[in-house]
């Protein structure tokens, strides 16, 4: 079940890569405008923001087993209907579903890789997880290119389904749970609260963009949603998941760790073919080493968390990451693409420390009845990030002029908001994980004390 998280990881990775190598291809069959063309991704981001939390308390009343099929299955079965959009409404339309899916397949993963081990074991288990996973990022781009070169981009979006099946032939063998039941009337409710702010945030921010400042005065529409949802139960919860100080730590930190690795991974390419003139094979370089040095890092952070504890294993991903980002501030014309690829890889050994250590850092500092609903604030986080990131760093860019110094100062600010990342971990309670060498009914009953 380890495995099959991990690959739920690299699927859901695939899915991402393919996205952004084929975005020009889509742009030039449907004959639409670049803004236009990003709804692909913008439209699978809604549900991600906006119906991860209502999944948890869904999560929370059904079995893990039927949930998994229902999701991977789901996911994969939507990408063949993107395969056949035949225009950019349909597409959207399309992406939108497969986010539902995604969302429920977001929540699962971490409670699945962590259920299935011991406590004492729970850092290597996300260490594997996060180990499988980024080699989606490495192969989507790559097999994405020869399909769509091939075949045509909608043939990209057919690169899930092998992995799908390979997972549903995992969940298959395991014993029947609790069947599926229809979420309630509050779950889709507070769905429909956090869909209404990511929607007005999202088109916002994508709006300021293409269009200017004054439409970040739609901003306030998200107000009124997120206060209505924070009154909801499951609102509640996750208010005081928030109030566990160090899952208020590790929340804010992985809010800041994506918010780095995605705004470095959009200047880059920029960087590539407006200053040192490299070929465009060469642009997606960067990606790869990221994502082949995550994978590298993230088995050896598993041990480590285990060993040394999840707190200081990610605070040392953070310092890592975030020494990365200041080093690739210095951005310069005089840099070879080695400059370059040094700093990325500090960059995703950061990561591979930080990712498996922060999930298990906050499943283990919420009580057990509370871990779908936790899973679902560590996807809410992470997706909010990915939705608003990189759009305030492009209209940063675009106010300095789309110049390398203003690229510099971008970096050198997600830079700072990595270093308060790196406070959070630190200024939060005491790591009171056990060590892997400790008995595991040991272990157990301090993650039922914490």
């Amino acid at each position: 079940m380890v495995v099959a998280a991990g690959l739920i990881l690299f699927m859901i990775n695939i899915d991402v890569f393919t996205v952004a190598t084929v975005i020009p291809a889509i742009t030039e069959d449907f004959a639409i405008s670049p803004a236009a063309a990003q709804w692909a991704v913008l439209g699978f981001t809604l549900p991600a923001i906006a119906a991860v939390v209502p999944a948890g308390t869904w999560l929370a009343q059904v079995g893990r087993r039927p949930a998994l099929l229902l999701s991977v299955g789901g996911f994969a079965g939507v990408g063949v209907l993107v395969a056949l959009a035949h225009g950019i409404g349909w597409l959207i339309a399309a992406r939108f579903l497969q986010g539902c899916f995604a969302a429920v397949t977001y929540v699962l993963l971490p409670l699945v890789a962590a259920e299935a081990v011991a406590p004492a074991l729970r850092g290597r288990a996300m260490g594997l997880v996060f180990a499988i996973g980024p080699v989606g990022g490495i192969a989507g781009p790559v097999l994405a290119g020869l399909l769509a070169d091939e075949f045509g981009w909608r043939a990209a979006f057919l690169l899930n389904l092998p992995v799908a099946a390979a997972i549903l032939a995992i969940v298959l063998r395991r014993p029947r749970t609790e069947p599926l039941r229809a979420p309630d009337r509050a779950t889709l409710v507070q769905a429909a609260y956090l869909l209404t702010a990511a929607a007005a945030t999202l088109t916002a921010l994508t709006l300021t963009v293409e269009l200017g400042p004054i439409w970040l005065l739609l901003l306030p529409i998200a107000v009124p949603p997120v206060v209505a949802w924070l009154r909801t139960a499951p609102g509640r919860d996750v208010r005081g998941i928030f109030n566990v100080p160090r899952a208020r730590g590790a929340l804010l930190s992985l809010a800041a760790q994506m918010s780095v690795q995605l705004v470095i991974m959009l200047m880059i390419p920029f960087f590539l073919s407006g200053e040192l003139r490299v070929a465009e094979s060469v642009i997606g370089l960067p990606g790869m080493v990221l994502a082949a040095t995550m994978a590298a890092t993230s088995l050896a952070a598993g041990w480590l968390a285990d060993a040394w504890g999840t707190r200081p294993t990610a605070a040392l991903g953070m310092a890592a990451m975030t020494g990365g980002a200041a080093a690739i501030a210095f951005l310069s014309p005089e840099w070879t693409i080695i400059d370059l690829l040094w700093r990325i890889a500090l960059v995703g050994v950061g990561v591979g420390l930080y990712a498996s250590s922060q999930t298990a850092m906050t499943l283990a500092a919420i009580p057990p009845h509370l871990a779908s609903t936790a899973s679902g604030a560590i996807s809410l986080f992470r997706h909010s990030a990915i939705g608003m990131a990189p759009s305030l760093a492009t209209l940063a860019w675009g106010l300095a002029g789309y110049s390398l110094a203003g690229m510099r100062a971008v970096i050198a600010g997600v830079a700072v908001i990595g270093a308060l990342g790196l406070l959070a971990l630190l200024t939060s309670a005491a790591d009171r994980t056990r060590p892997a060498r400790e008995p595991v009914a040991s272990a157990t009953a301090a993650s039922q004390r914490s």
